[in-house]
């Protein structure tokens, strides 16, 4: 992604905690607003379909926690790949192989049953990560972030907003933990199996 604010970029606050409904709303607000159609001459067309094009990779970095996790970790200057703990890495392996002999038996309940708990751990990280960055005062506003029905684009996109992580740490750690996960529940069989 570029350096630009992704949640300036679609008069967001920075946090974590981002309603899809929200974003979604902010991004047909600020797409509308720059449409190529509208554009009066090849050049207005060419810019409109840049700034098109970062809208909506601002939307793809806010709708996916991941990328929204990162995103506010870069902005506060915080690391957001720690080394996992050798007890996650343990774990993940062994919830590896649980997940692979699921797939290989091709029973869908015995999958979804060995799923299950992985994806309540999932959703239990989402729920820390929140709380590690947001926190109680996880963002302090410089400047009020534009708001969509402003205009909100790159000459927008740099309105100064301090972010500032609850707990870091924890906040690195949950990052890690939630990126094994998904990659863990997204990977497919092992070949031959």
């Amino acid at each position: 992604m570029s350096d630009t604010d992704p949640f300036a970029q679609l008069g967001c606050m920075p946090r974590f905690s981002l309603a899809e409904g929200e974003v979604r709303r902010r991004q047909r607000a600020a797409l509308s607003k720059t449409h190529p159609d509208r554009a009066a001459d090849p050049v207005q067309r060419a810019a409109a379909v840049r700034e098109s094009a970062a809208i909506s990779a601002a939307a793809r970095t806010l709708l996916d926690p991941v990328a929204r996790a990162e995103a506010l970790l870069r902005m506060a200057s915080v690391d957001s790949a720690p080394p996992p703990p050798p007890e996650l890495l343990m774990s993940t392996l062994e919830w590896r192989e649980e997940l692979d002999a699921a797939r290989a038996g091709g029973d869908a309940a015995a999958l979804a049953e060995t799923r299950r708990p992985l994806e309540a751990r999932l959703a239990e990280v989402l729920n820390e990560l929140a709380d590690a960055i947001d926190g109680d005062r996880g963002v302090r506003a410089d400047a009020e972030p534009p708001s969509a029905a402003d205009g909100a684009g790159p000459s927008r996109a740099h309105t100064t907003v301090s972010v500032r992580i609850a707990d870091p740490q924890r906040a690195g750690a949950l990052l890690t933990e939630l990126r094994m996960f998904r990659r863990l529940l997204e990977s497919p069989p092992e070949p031959g199996t």
